[in-house]
Order: structure tokens, then C-alpha cells, then sequence
């Protein structure tokens, strides 16, 4: 598999860590990307904080945010490879 650029390959080697990452995942056929941000490891459910926070959030990217190639385009044959479909939020 050939990655578009290193960013991309960083981010998605970091699904599911805490910080920024890319989440590959398959949605009716398609190949779609998150941008997803973690305060926290997907293991913890709950922090007791006197604020609210958001553990994570996500938002569906069409681009790489590295080098801006479109990511259905360059992916599109390798979508089994790398999907993280347990790291979508709901």
C-alpha cells in the first residue's frame, strides 16, 4: 500500500490514541474518513471534572489535511487494510 504522504500515515497509525488521528471506516460502500480528537484512550469512559468535557469528536474529512489529496480517490482499494471501524464514534 502507498501512503499519499506521511501525515496521512501518522495520523492513521495514531487511531485510537489520545490526541489527533484519522479514522478510516466504510459507511453504505464508501470510503470515509474522520478526523477524530481524543482527550482520553477509548478505555475510559468517564472523568469526574468540576466542567464538562468532551472525551472525543469527530469530524468526516474528504481531503488529507497533510497534502490534500482526495482520500476516497486514493484509498479506495485499500479501504480493508486500514478501516478502524471500532474507533468510530457513535
Amino acid at each position: 500500500m502507498e501512503w499519499c504522504c506521511v501525515v496521512f500515515q501518522d495520523l492513521v497509525s495514531r487511531a485510537g490514541t489520545r490526541g489527533m488521528s484519522v479514522v478510516p471506516t466504510v459507511r453504505t460502500g464508501k470510503a470515509v474518513f474522520f478526523l477524530q480528537a481524543r482527550a482520553v484512550t477509548p478505555e475510559v469512559t468517564e472523568i469526574n471534572l468540576d466542567f464538562p468535557i468532551a472525551l472525543a469528536s469527530q469530524q468526516a474529512i474528504g481531503h488529507c489535511p497533510g497534502c490534500g489529496e482526495d482520500l476516497s480517490d486514493w484509498y479506495s482499494n485499500d479501504m480493508n487494510t486500514i478501516r478502524r471501524d471500532d474507533l468510530v464514534l457513535c
